[in-house]
């Protein structure tokens, strides 16, 4: 019986394994269908979402927060980076030079002791603009350590990007910084400063406070349309950032009152 072969069911006869057929009885066989392993369905793969391309340089970043503000807010959201932000916090600390220098070449000292009053003066300058300068970098920092924890929305998102939101949304504030220095050199008083009469340089510098009051208050209407403005690009900013777990609606809430405590604190800083 060859390997291809059986035996007839019914005789005992050598069958072929192919017949149908006995062929020395001819009762009917059974066919033996080869088996194959069945075929497993391959699992279906769910392509992963495309990663975000960064759509802006820096330069593109600043400029679209005056023209296209969601768009560059977004893009620094997804994407974020310290170089753009480190351009806007050196421009706020040169227009804060820029406007301290403005305010101290309107001081006009004379009298025995004028030599002395302006090294003092320049002395006090001095120490301010290295103080506001750690302040740029230090209110950075702590309010981005706020807006990272505060706007979390349960993303997980990282302190880089807190910092790059809130770094950008600063530029709000150096539109507010220019009309300051413009408003500083065209309206600030000139201070003349009669030393030899200490009691009348006192009451001169009351007025001249009191000058400078007034001209504070008048740039209520622009520091509060700059609130509203660094607000907004700071919720539009943690949106995306946060891949849209922390609404805008809450994210424009928290920039808008971490900004007014800095408003706030800057005027009772002035008046008192």
């Amino acid at each position: 019986m060859g390997e291809n072969s059986e035996r007839c069911p019914q005789c005992g006869a050598s069958v072929s394994e192919t017949a149908k057929f006995c062929n020395e009885c001819g009762a009917r066989l059974k066919i033996l269908v080869p088996s194959f392993p069945a075929v497993q369905p391959e699992p279906s793969v769910v392509p992963a979402p495309p990663s975000y391309v960064r759509r802006f340089g820096v330069v593109q970043r600043i400029l679209g927060m005056f023209f296209m503000p969601s768009q560059a807010m977004r893009d620094v959201g997804l994407r974020p980076e310290y170089g753009g932000v480190f351009i806007v916090l050196a421009l706020q600390i040169a227009l804060l030079i820029a406007s301290i220098s403005i305010v101290m070449s309107k001081f006009q000292v004379t009298g025995t002791y004028a030599t002395q009053v302006m090294g003092i003066l320049n002395g006090i300058l001095g120490v301010a603009v290295i103080i506001g300068i750690l302040l740029v970098f230090l209110r950075w920092l702590v309010k981005s350590a706020i807006v990272w924890k505060v706007c979390d929305g349960g993303s997980s998102w990282s302190f880089r990007s807190a910092a790059s939101v809130t770094g950008y949304a600063y530029i709000a504030e150096i539109v507010t910084g220019l009309i300051s220095v413009a408003f500083t050199a065209l309206y600030f008083p000139v201070l003349h400063l009669d030393v030899s009469n200490l009691e009348i340089a006192h009451q001169t510098l009351q007025t001249y406070q009191s000058q400078a009051m007034t001209l504070t208050v008048y740039q209520l209407p622009v520091t509060f349309l700059t609130l509203v403005w660094k607000s907004y690009l700071g919720g539009v900013g943690t949106h995306y950032g946060t891949e849209k777990m922390f609404s805008k609606a809450a994210g424009i809430s928290v920039f808008f009152v971490l900004s007014l405590i800095g408003v706030l604190v800057n005027f009772i800083s002035i008046f008192t």
